[in-house]
Formats: C-alpha cells, sequence, structure tokens
C-alpha cells in the first residue's frame, strides 16, 4: 500500500510542533504513528528516537537508533550514551557512521522560520569531542573539538571542552570566519534565491518585504517539486520530497507579497556601529595548564586550596503566487562574486557613517582562507596548524603551510565583495565573533589560572554582559583565585541577585564563605540551594562546608559522599572528602578520595595537593614533593602550590631550594602573607637575622591581627637580647590568641630565666 506523502508530512508537523513546545509525550505517541505507517524510513525512526530523548527515555531512544545505519540514529544513539555514561560505546557508533557525516555546517539553516533535523559536521564532531573526552582519550577529543570549531566557531561547547583538557589555543584563530562559514553562507544564499525568486535590484533587500514592518524578518517560501499538488489543487500544502537525505521543515505565518525593499533597522545600526573585528593575523596566546580552591589556615600548612568544577522530507506552506519579475533572477552569490582589487581598513571603517562601518565590517570577512570545506577529513587534517599552539613554534601563521587537499592559491576562488544589503548580517555576524572572541580569551586565562589576563578580558565588556550570569561568575572565580576574598565575596552576591536560580559555580561561593568562616551566610546559602534542587552536587557540596566550618567533619563526610553519588564526574566532591579525612587523621581514606578525584578529572590540581598534604604528613616528603610540583605545573601561578614545595625542602634541610620557592611565591603574590612569614621563619632557622625582621614588619602590616608574626617577632628580639620588644610582641600575640597562652607564657618565662 503506498503512503500518502502529505500523510507523513502531517505527522511530521505535528511530532515538530510538540517537539518546539515542549509536548514530549505527545510527540512521543505521534512519533509512534509516523513509524507504524512506514516503519523503513529511518528518518522516521529518528524522529522516534528524537523523541523519546527529549523524553528523557534514554534507553528507549537507544533501542529505536540501535543498528540503524543513519546519521541522525546514530547521533540520538551517542547522545543517550553520554547521558548514561557509556562513552566508549558512543564514540564507537558514531566513528561507524563517518562516512555518512555530513560534509558542511548548518550555520544559516536555523532560523526563526526554518530547521534542519539532521546534525551538521560541528554538531557531530563536538559530541565525538565530548565523548572522547569523558572516555579519557586527550588526543582524539582534542582533534574532534577542533574539528568542530573550524566548521563552525560559534560552538561554545567545542570551546569549553578545549579549554578543560587543558590544550593550548590561538584564541584569535577561532573566532574569525572560517571557509567553512563562507562555504555554508554562499550555498545558503543560492537556496534562498531559489526558493524565493527574488527580483534582482540594486535598490532592494532581498531580506525584507515592504509589506511587513521595518526590522521583521520574511518567511521564506518554498518551490513546490513534482511530488507536491498545484497550488488550486485543494490538497493541504506541505510537499514532500522522497530522494532528499536531509530533510528541512519550515514554519510559515500568512503568506507576504515577495516586494524587497532597503530599509533597514536603525536600532541595528546603532548597536553594531562600533564593531572591532576580530584580528586573524594577531592572536592571544596564553601558556600552561590547569583549575582551583584555596584555603589558607594557620601559617603551619594550609588545610584545602582552589575550588572548581567541568533525507527525509520536507514540509512547507505552498507560496502564494508571486509578481512576475521582468527579468530570471539572479543567485545572490552570483552578485556577491566581484573583483578581488577591493580591501577595505579598519581606519577607514572608523571615519564613516554608521552604513558605512558595516560595509567595511562585512568586506572584512574575506580575510581569512577562502577554501573550501569538502569532507571531515580536510578540517581533521588542518587541526593543529590552525586553532592550535605549536609545541615547537609560537608562530600564528603555522596554518598557512600547505597540506594535502588544500587548494593552491592559483585555484582559491576571487574574495567575494558582499552587497550592500546584506552588510548588516554580515556584521552582526562579525559583531557576535568579537564578543565570544572576548569571552573566550577571559575563559581561557582562566582555564590556565591566568587570573589577571582573564579579569582584564572580562572587565573589558559592555555592562549589559558584564552583569550576565555566566560573566558575573567567572569574575568571582578569577578573584578567588588570587585570593581577593573580598571583591569575589561582591561578585556572587551580584551573581545570586541577578540569577538566584543559578546553581552551576555555587560550590566556589559556598568555599569562599568556608573561607571568610562566615557560618551564617553559609547555612543560608545551603538552604536557599536545597530549595531550589535538592538532587543538586553543588547543595550537597555547599551543605557539607556549612558542617565542616562547624568542625562537624562526619557529617560533612555523608554529605560530600551525597554530591559525588548524584554527579560521579565532580571531581570536587571527592576532593572535599579527602580534606575531611585529614582532618579526622584517615590518611588512607583521604589518599583514596583524592585519586577517585584525579580519575575524574586528571587536571583537578586540588587532588594533587591533597594527595601531597597525605604524604607530607606521614612524612614521605620526597612523594610529597612530586605531588606539590605536579599540582604546581596544573597551575603555575598559585603561591600556596609553591609554598607548600618550600614546606617539603624545608623537611628535606634543602634550605636554599626553600628559600627559594619561597621568594618565587612572594613574587607571585606581594600581598600574600603566607609566603613571606615561611620565608622569615626560614630566615630565622638560617640565623639571617636581618633579613628575618625586614619580612616579618613586612608581614605584620599585611597581618596586623595574626598571633603568629606577633610571637615570631618577640622571639627574634628575644634571640637578638631586645627585652623590650620582645615582650611587646609576646604580650600582643597573647591577647591575639589567648588559647595558645601556654606556649606564649613559656617564652616570656625563658626571658627571664635568661636574665638570672
Amino acid at each position: 500500500m503506498t503512503i500518502s506523502p502529505f500523510l507523513i508530512a502531517q505527522f511530521r508537523k505535528t511530532i515538530w510542533h510538540a517537539l518546539d513546545n515542549a509536548l514530549d509525550d505527545t510527540a512521543v505517541f505521534a512519533a509512534e504513528r509516523l513509524v507504524a505507517e512506514d516503519p523503513t524510513d529511518l528518518d522516521n525512526m529518528h524522529l522516534l528516537a528524537l523523541c523519546n530523548y527529549r523524553a528523557q527515555r534514554y534507553k528507549v531512544a537507544m533501542h529505536v537508533a540501535d543498528d540503524k545505519r543513519h546519521i541522525g540514529c546514530a547521533y540520538v544513539y551517542a547522545l543517550c550514551c553520554l547521558k548514561l555514561g557509556k562513552y566508549r560505546l558512543g564514540y564507537r557508533v558514531l566513528e561507524r557512521c563517518r562516512a555518512l557525516f555530513p560534509k558542511t555546517c548548518n550555520i544559516y539553516s536555523h532560523t526563526d522560520t526554518e530547521r534542519q533535523a539532521l546534525p551538521d559536521l560541528a554538531s557531530v564532531e563536538c559530541l565525538l569531542g565530548h565523548l572522547y573526552r569523558l572516555f579519557g582519550d586527550t588526543k582524539e577529543a582534542t582533534d574532534n573539538y577542533t574539528a568542530a570549531l573550524s566548521a563552525n566557531p560559534f560552538l561554545w561547547e567545542a570551546f569549553d571542552g578545549l579549554c578543560k583538557l587543558g590544550v593550548n589555543i590561538k584564541v584569535n584563530n577561532v573566532f574569525m570566519v572560517t571557509p567553512a562559514m563562507k562555504e555554508a553562507r554562499t550555498t545558503w544564499l543560492d537556496n534562498a534565491d531559489d526558493l524565493t525568486g527574488i527580483e534582482n535590484s540594486q535598490n532592494q533587500d532581498p531580506f525584507i518585504d515592504t509589506s511587513a514592518p521595518a526590522g521583521n524578518s520574511v518567511v521564506p517560501t518554498m518551490a513546490v517539486t513534482q511530488d507536491a499538488p498545484a497550488a488550486d489543487s485543494g490538497v493541504q500544502p506541505f510537499m514532500f520530497r522522497a530522494d532528499n537525505s536531509v530533510f528541512s521543515t519550515r514554519f510559515h505565518g500568512a503568506a507576504v507579497e515577495q516586494t524587497p525593499t532597503a530599509a533597514g533597522n536603525d536600532h541595528d545600526l546603532s548597536m553594531l556601529g562600533n564593531v572591532v573585528t576580530p584580528a586573524a593575523n594577531t592572536p592571544v596566546e596564553f601558556a600552561r595548564p590547569a583549575r582551583s580552591r584555596s584555603r589558607l589556615q594557620a601559617p603551619d600548612a594550609p588545610r584545602r586550596i582552589g575550588s572548581t568544577r567541568t533525507a527525509p522530507s520536507v514540509t512547507s506552506v505552498a507560496a502564494e503566487p508571486r509578481r512576475q519579475a521582468t527579468d530570471a533572477p539572479t543567485r545572490r552569490s552570483s552578485r556577491l562574486i566581484s573583483s578581488s582589487n577591493y580591501t577595505p581598513t579598519a581606519a577607514a571603517a572608523s571615519t564613516q557613517t554608521p552604513s558605512s562601518r558595516l560595509a567595511g565590517l562585512a568586506r572584512a570577512t574575506n580575510a581569512g582562507s577562502n577554501a573550501p570545506l569538502t569532507s571531515p577529513s580536510a578540517i581533521r587534517g588542518r587541526l593543529r596548524s590552525g586553532l592550535l599552539k605549536s609545541s615547537k613554534s609560537g608562530s600564528a601563521g603555522d596554518d598557512s603551510s600547505n597540506s594535502n587537499g588544500r587548494k593552491s592559491a592559483q585555484d582559491e576562488p576571487h574574495p567575494i565583495k558582499i552587497a550592500p544589503d546584506d552588510n548588516e548580517r554580515v556584521a552582526a555576524e562579525m559583531c557576535m565573533l568579537s564578543l565570544y572572541q572576548t569571552l573566550a580569551t577571559g575563559a581561557f586565562a582562566l582555564s590556565k589560572y591566568e587570573c589577571k589576563a582573564a579579569l582584564q578580558a572580562l572587565l573589558s565588556l559592555s555592562d549589559q554582559q558584564k552583569n550576565s550570569p555566566w560573566v558575573l561568575s567567572k569574575l568571582g572565580r578569577a578573584y578567588f583565585e588570587i585570593v581577593r576574598y573580598k571583591e569575589s565575596e561582591e561578585v556572587f552576591k551580584r551573581l545570586r541577585a541577578v540569577d538566584p536560580m543559578r546553581l552551576e559555580d555555587m560550590e566556589v561561593y559556598s568555599t569562599l564563605l568556608w573561607h571568610l568562616r562566615r557560618d551564617v551566610e553559609l547555612s543560608f546559602l545551603a538552604h536557599e540551594l536545597a530549595d531550589i534542587d535538592r538532587n543538586s552536587a553543588q547543595t550537597w557540596i555547599a551543605i557539607g562546608n556549612s558542617f565542616s566550618l562547624q568542625k562537624e567533619h562526619d557529617q560533612a563526610l555523608k554529605c560530600f559522599r551525597r554530591a559525588a553519588h548524584l554527579d560521579p564526574t565532580f571531581a570536587y566532591a571527592y576532593t572535599l572528602q579527602g580534606h575531611e579525612h585529614v582532618a579526622n587523621e584517615e590518611y588512607e581514606s583521604a589518599q583514596n578520595a583524592f585519586r577517585h578525584a584525579m580519575r575524574a578529572e586528571w587536571r583537578h590540581y586540588n587532588a594533587w595537593y591533597g594527595i601531597g598534604m597525605v604524604f607530607l604528613k606521614t612524612g614521605k616528603f620526597d612523594l610529597a614533593e612530586q605531588h606539590f610540583r605536579q599540582a604546581a605545573m596544573i597551575n603555575p601561578g598559585n603561591a600556596v602550590l609553591i609554598c607548600c614545595i618550600g614546606m617539603v625542602l624545608e623537611k628535606l634541610y634543602r634550605f636554599d631550594d626553600a628559600l627559594e620557592q619561597y621568594d618565587i611565591a612572594c613574587r607571585l603574590q606581594p600581598t600574600s602573607a603566607l609566603p613571606r612569614f615561611k620565608k622569615a621563619r626560614l630566615l630565622m632557622s638560617m640565623r639571617r637575622y636581618q633579613a628575618c625582621l625586614d619580612e616579618l614588619q613586612i608581614v605584620q602590616n599585611l597581618a596586623p591581627d595574626e598571633s603568629s608574626v606577633h610571637y615570631l617577632l618577640g622571639r627574634l628580639y628575644k634571640v637578638q637580647g631586645d627585652k623590650q620588644n620582645a615582650i611587646k610582641y609576646f604580650t600582643a600575640a597573647l591577647n591575639l590568641d589567648p588559647k595558645a597562652s601556654h606556649v606564649i607564657k613559656e617564652a616570656i618565662e625563658g626571658l627571664e630565666t635568661d636574665d638570672a
């Protein structure tokens, strides 16, 4: 029995309407009816699997998509594997379908009125990157993430994945117009002209219709194929293409007359007038790996540091009869090709009117390579030369070298000159790339613990962007990492006011309150997070930190175990378990917890630090030094880690080496009291009293209420025979810390004994 294409189209219309409105049960029900009508069509199986995935029925979706030679089914199957933690199975399924991967990206095929039901190249490569990264294959994950960004630089997940892997990235080479984007844009413009039959006129905007208000986008209509009925046949106006391998569904409102106009949107012009295009030839480079939490207890040894966490058919409303043009319409891509002697400059753009600046900005998209992206292998062949820093050369022009499959200079097409009526859209694209580049610079620097560079980039954003939740969270964490707790607290308070329902990064905020000993605020935060979501790992970390601050370590352990159970990939939950075991002097259990954290995230330097502290407390100084140095390699800007290396070297009687480490820590954080105090104590043991006194006077100004500083000053003056100053500082230490009265009184009595 022949199945009516119109029935299939009606089913798909119902399914997409349900999916777009989060009516998952309706979508699943309609998809089952569709598969029952035509069980042999793999596109229908893909829709059924997708509906079950959206309804969070992951195992059902896997069953539907299993063993289907269809890129959509393989993609949904891999998505389910990602949710269920079956990473090896997920990437194997996708790799078996690599021959079916799309050859380009669909970045221009997704609008308010159009969608692509199947994933494009960038989406598939990004999903593969997620699966490889979580499985632990860093090399493959890096290659896939980079391929995804080469196809679509707006894919933030891929960039974030590279940051989590600790890859050195040329940020400026990521967020620029890529050959894949140019090819996709040209294809999209060709298709738009084919589908709408827009008149060729210099004074008309082919995207805007005069019957609609200025600034409203026109809903493009779709040409009728031989399989579809005539416009006046009385049949439902849906179209089915049985021979198309990729299906796209467009939604239309009331049909509008296709009469283009050159009218623009003044609001858009005002927003885009001062856009700065990313410079492709001056990449921002940051080296080093990283991630964080920093707890400074007594000056003897810090307890915790850092914190962190990482073809289907086409349905469409038939077009109304169009007005006849006197001349045959010309493809827009043909109109865009012009002579190659046009090279705009940024200086000219800054002195022109807004519309002229937009035109210059649009023409700047031609700065990149024009080589088309023909296959996934072509992208993967250019991975490390274009986006990743070379380990042998710091040159930003690595991607200019010739490679197999790449066109020679004489075969490359002429630069494309964007028509004036397309300038706003291209300028908006460049504006978004510029914004992403600034955000990426900050995020990349923060992932490397280059906190000052991260702050500089993020604070350069507009006020609207700076007050967004994501930027506020990164600012708060950057201040936290450099131990500027007051600024960090202010930023997190603003974040809570802007987005009170946010759970992400709340483990950092709760750790910050732990450092500041704000037990009331920490308890209140834990209650608020519990009201939002009791099944969130961040909630249980906040509750555990509250118990830890009250010295209830067993209760804190239960909370951190609960957090790890809720999110087994959350390395910080295991790290906090280890800290509580250390507080209970359960060193073997602490070591196991820290190793769990390292398995969850090998770049989690807090776990390396934790194991180092365990070895330090158990007298295994060589192993402690090894782990502290590994932690410092991940986060080389952390003064606490450098101090820990110095502490171990002191235990090994390598005093000169230890002093060198303390000097490094003092240079890293000149306003931190901890490294200077440890340096002063070492200088005193080396009998370099004047140098010790100089350091202690600086520390006294940095931490005037620290009893240990006054006590050490008293000892120093006692050794030098200055009894008056010794008594003065011993008394100050006694007033600041009455609990240590027995030690201080013994020191004072020692003064009297010496006199006797």
